[in-house]
C-alpha cells in the first residue's frame, strides 16, 4: 500500500501515509491497515532500499521528512511533490503547534469542542467544575501539578429517578494525529493526575476520561483493566479562525479527511457522555481505585516523561505484569 501510495503521490509525509491507509480503507484491499503495521512496513521498505526518507527545511524553518520511492521515476515530479508536501505539513504543524507570534489552533479547538459537549451533556447528570471552560487546577480540594483540560462530577440516576452514586470525572483532551496506544505518553498525563486525586481523596470515586482523535483497540482494553474511559472523536478539530479553504486543502492534499472546524458541541462526544459513559462510571471507578492502590500506578510518571519508545515499551511491560498480579480479572491483551 505504501508503494501504491507513492506511485500515486510521488512523495508523502508519514502523517499522510497514516491518514490515507490507517484512518480509511485502502482501495485495493478494502480495509484499513493499523499504524503499527504501517510502521513495520516502513522499516522493511527502508531496509530493502525500496523507499528513502529525505529531510529538508521548509519555509518557516521547520525540518520536514518526506518519503520517496527509490525505483526509477520522474525526478522532477518527485522533487515537486516533496516540496509541496513539506510546505503543507509545515503549514499544518504551524497551526497545530503554534509559532513564536501565534498560538496553536488545533489543541484548543478540541478542548472547546469537548467543553461544549460536556455542557450539552450536563442535564444528564454532569456538574462541571469549571463551567467557564478554563483549565481545572484544583479538584476535590486537591491542587494538581498541572491543570486538567476539564472535570465534572457525574451523578448516576436510579431506576426510580432518585440520585445514585457520584463519580469525579477528570478529563484530558489530546487532539493529536497519532493514534493513541497503551505505549503512547499522552494517556499517562491524565492517569498520573487522576492517581494523585485518588490518593488525596480515597473517599471519592474517580474515573478518568481521555478524549482523543483515534485510539487503538488495545488502549480500550487497557482502559477496561485499569478503570478509565476513552472517547475517540474520529475528528481532529481546528479553530474556525482557519478558513474552510485551508482546511479543505489539507484534507485533499494530505488526506486529513477528519480535520474539521470546531463549531461547538460534537454529537459523538455528547452521545458517549450521555449514552455510554453512565453505564461504566461506577464500576470503572472501583477498578481505578484498585489500580491506584497497586504499585503499577507509580509507573505512570515514567511513562509520561519517557521520550524514548523503547523505554516506554519496557515500562509498559512492567505495568502489564503488575496488572496481571494485582488486578483481579485483568484481561490484558494490551
Amino acid at each position: 500500500m505504501i508503494l501504491e501510495l507513492l506511485d500515486q503521490e510521488h512523495a508523502v509525509v508519514w502523517q499522510e501515509v497514516e491518514a490515507r491507509i490507517a484512518d480509511v480503507a485502502w482501495p485495493t484491499i478494502g480495509h484499513r491497515i493499523e499504524p503499527h503495521h504501517l510502521s513495520t512496513a516502513r522499516h522493511d521498505l527502508l531496509s530493502s532500499g525500496l523507499i528513502a526518507e529525505q529531510a529538508a527545511v521548509s519555509r518557516g524553518g521547520r525540518e520536514i521528512t518526506v518519503v520517496v520511492p527509490t525505483v526509477p521515476r520522474r525526478a522532477t515530479a518527485i522533487a515537486r511533490a516533496a516540496q509541496r508536501k513539506r510546505l503543507l505539513l509545515a503549514r499544518y504543524l504551524g497551526r497545530a503547534q503554534g509559532t513564536p507570534s501565534r498560538h496553536g489552533v488545533i489543541g484548543p479547538a478540541a478542548e472547546r469542542a469537548a467543553h461544549a459537549s460536556l455542557l450539552a451533556a450536563a442535564p444528564y447528570g454532569y456538574r462541571l467544575l469549571r463551567p467557564d471552560g478554563r483549565g481545572v487546577v484544583e479538584i476535590l480540594g486537591t491542587t494538581l501539578t498541572g491543570p486538567l483540560d476539564n472535570a465534572a462530577i457525574y451523578t448516576a440516576m436510579n431506576d426510580d429517578g432518585s440520585p445514585g452514586g457520584s463519580v469525579a470525572i477528570p478529563i484530558e483532551v489530546k487532539n493529536v494525529r497519532d493514534w493513541l496506544y497503551p505505549s503512547s505518553p499522552e494517556p499517562y498525563q491524565l492517569l498520573e493526575k487522576a492517581a494523585h486525586i485518588t490518593r488525596s481523596r480515597p473517599d471519592v470515586a474517580v474515573m478518568p476520561v481521555l478524549v482523543c482523535r483515534r485510539a487503538h483497540y488495545t488502549l480500550f482494553r487497557m482502559a477496561k483493566d485499569l478503570g478509565f474511559f476513552v472517547i475517540d472523536t474520529y475528528r481532529q478539530f481546528i479553530l474556525p479562525t482557519v478558513s474552510e479553504d485551508e482546511v479543505a486543502e489539507l484534507r485533499r492534499e494530505l488526506g486529513f479527511l477528519d480535520l474539521v472546524r470546531e463549531v461547538g458541541a460534537d454529537d459523538r462526544i455528547v452521545k458517549r457522555l450521555t449514552d455510554t459513559l453512565p453505564g461504566y462510571a461506577l464500576t470503572r471507578s472501583e477498578r481505578w481505585a484498585a489500580t491506584v492502590a497497586s504499585p503499577l500506578a507509580a509507573e505512570f510518571t515514567s511513562m509520561r516523561a519517557a521520550h524514548d519508545a523503547t523505554i516506554r515499551h519496557n515500562e509498559l511491560e512492567v505495568i502489564r505484569q503488575l496488572a496481571e498480579r494485582d488486578l483481579a480479572g485483568a484481561e490484558l491483551g494490551w
